[in-house]
């Protein structure tokens, strides 16, 4: 093994020794085979299905200290490769170094910061693998489809299953269900149950611009937004009397609710919204309707079956089998919700168990004092004792889904992009220099930012858009300033001073380059500003906004490239005598 090494050595060392002096080699062949074991560990991880359910499953890399695992292996691998690299300097030895080497081994560093601090990104592209490969898009969004059409007979509670949650079929589909007692006409005709009252009424639309939007009135029942500027408001226009195809039974014909919602991460037992002019809650009723209308027995059997064995793969816990649930709902003259169960776990029922005495509305109205949340006697009535933990085959589904949404690209990759760019600025600003010109940079730096920060505050500088501009002038003049300085046309007295303004121009230059585009927004925001005083209400966006994430790779190409044509400026500093 030792001979194969020093082979290698040799033949790098006499054909390509740039590749020998930074051991660029070794470096990618260590650092893609810890890549590889951190993939393997991302793509295992969620065989356990239990981390689906935590809240924030994508940062599971930061809990479960696979973090703190690489940023150990990280930095075991540089301090090595930077031992390796400290013991031979071909620059500073005035060994011959052309332009080309020189750029060449500051993209060398720039790569090997970006290998070896990396390897969550592995991780990550490891777990997103095996959750595409086992529960891709597709399977999730039949999953949650057969999951809120099963959820419909997971009676919770009872205001899920009474009239005003009817959405369809016809008339329902366009009326709007009032139940607030001061706002009900008892003059025209209403349904009534125990003690709750429901009107329904046709419904009216207009839309508006929002700038002309007021308050809302009594006959307003709801408004949703139809563009930046345009707004469609509901009212209640006059009863409509529907006693004679509605009865106030609570019944499953009547779930129109989303248990497990897909747009975004949302909680069990999502409210119907008021009045909405078609929608998801319409498709949910009319699939539960059309699946009761069809009154095939194996067929529902088949979705609670199937419902089950997927909610138990997942270890969601619950006591009901498909032949006990299967009774429980089976009423085919009006199928009426005549069962309520919990939800909640198995282990949390058997420490809460419904009340097995209350067997009787009058039983039922002495209990309501002891259920605060479901005090209806009709619930208490028909309280069982069955459960199923819909909250945490919630947490589930919404699991995978925040893991299937994850990117890296939505900030992970450019935070490592600059963490390695600025890493490779540092390091190559030391190998040209030395540590003393570095520091004394570093604290050259720091001290002109304060005293930028302290003529803003003296000067009154920091109010409004015009002290922005201000102080953005102010810092890239400060800026020019240094980057001139740094030419050979403005040579100083002293070699040390004209390798601190190099070492801050390399550092230095990104930020530079983000600035000037900073600057162009502001000029334009103003521009865009006086357009709109002037009547033009078009949106206009500044360079930032047009160009959107894709100025981490503009500036990143602007580094590399101010690097590669600032590299004549280095080997002539190099080249002046010591004074």
């Amino acid at each position: 093994m030792k001979n194969f090494i020093q082979r290698v050595h040799h033949y790098f060392l006499e054909r390509y020794p740039l590749l020998w002096n930074t051991r660029l080699y070794w470096m990618l062949i260590s650092c893609a085979l810890v890549h590889g074991c951190f993939y393997l560990f991302g793509y295992y991880t969620f065989r356990n299905t239990e981390q689906f359910k935590r809240y924030n499953a994508p940062e599971l890399f930061i809990e479960n200290g696979a973090l703190l695992f690489s940023i150990v292996i990280s930095v075991l691998i540089l301090v090595v490769w930077l031992l390796v690299l400290f013991r031979n300097n071909v620059f500073k030895n005035f060994y011959p170094t052309r332009k080309r080497q020189l750029f060449g081994s500051f993209f060398i560093y720039f790569l090997v910061f970006a290998v070896a601090t990396t390897f969550y990104i592995s991780y990550i592209a490891g777990y997103k693998q095996f959750v595409a490969q086992h529960y891709p898009a597709s399977w999730l969004k039949t999953k949650r489809q057969q999951a809120n059409l099963a959820a419909a007979f997971l009676p919770f509670s009872l205001d899920a299953y009474t009239i005003n949650n009817k959405r369809y079929p016809a008339p329902f589909d366009t009326l709007y269900c009032e139940t607030n007692e001061r706002n009900i006409d008892f003059s025209k005709p209403y349904l009534t149950r125990d003690k709750d009252e429901y009107q329904f009424y046709s419904v009216e639309k207009k839309v508006i611009r929002q700038a002309d939007a007021t308050a809302a009135d009594e006959r307003e029942i709801n408004r949703e937004l139809l563009t930046d500027s345009l707004l469609t408001v509901y009212y209640k226009r006059g009863v409509v009397d529907v006693s004679a195809v509605a009865n106030t039974v609570p019944s499953f014909y009547n779930y129109s609710r989303r248990q497990f919602g897909g747009d975004a991460v949302r909680y069990p037992g999502e409210e119907v919204p008021a009045y909405e002019e078609g929608g998801h809650w319409k498709d949910i009723n009319k699939s539960v309707y059309d699946l009761l209308q069809r009154n095939r027995p194996e067929e529902i059997k088949k979705l609670l079956s199937g419902f089950l064995d997927f909610s138990r793969k997942f270890k969601v816990s619950t006591n009901l089998t498909t032949d006990e649930w299967f009774k429980l709902i089976y009423h085919p003259q009006d199928f009426a919700v005549t069962y309520f169960i919990s939800n909640s776990s198995v282990e949390a029922l058997s420490l809460n168990p419904p009340d097995a005495n209350v067997a009787t509305a009058a039983a039922a109205d002495a209990a309501i004092a002891v259920d605060g949340r479901h005090n209806d006697p009709y619930y208490l009535k028909h309280k069982i004792n069955y459960c199923f933990d819909a909250y945490d085959l919630g947490r589930l589904l919404n699991g995978i889904e925040r893991v299937l949404d994850f990117s890296v690209f939505d900030m992970i990759i450019y935070v490592a992009i600059w963490v390695a760019f600025a890493l490779a600025c540092l390091l190559f600003a030391f190998r040209i220099t030395d540590l003393r010109l570095l520091l004394f940079s570093g604290i050259t730096a720091a001290v002109t930012g304060i005293l930028i920060a302290l003529i803003t505050l003296m000067l009154g500088l920091a109010n409004g858009r015009q002290g922005e501009k201000t102080i953005a002038y102010l810092a890239f003049a400060v800026g020019t300033v240094i980057l001139l300085g740094s030419l050979p046309v403005f040579r100083l007295r002293r070699k040390s001073i004209q390798g601190v303004l190099i070492n801050i121009s390399l550092v230095g230059i990104v930020p530079y380059f983000l600035l000037i585009l900073l600057i162009i927004s502001l000029h334009q925001q103003d521009y865009y500003h006086s357009l709109y005083v002037n009547g033009n209400n078009e949106p206009q966006d500044t360079i930032l906004e047009v160009l959107g994430v894709y100025w981490n790779y503009v500036l990143l190409a602007l580094g590399f490239l101010f690097i590669m044509v600032y590299t004549p400026v280095i080997r002539r500093w190099r080249a002046l005598p010591e004074r």
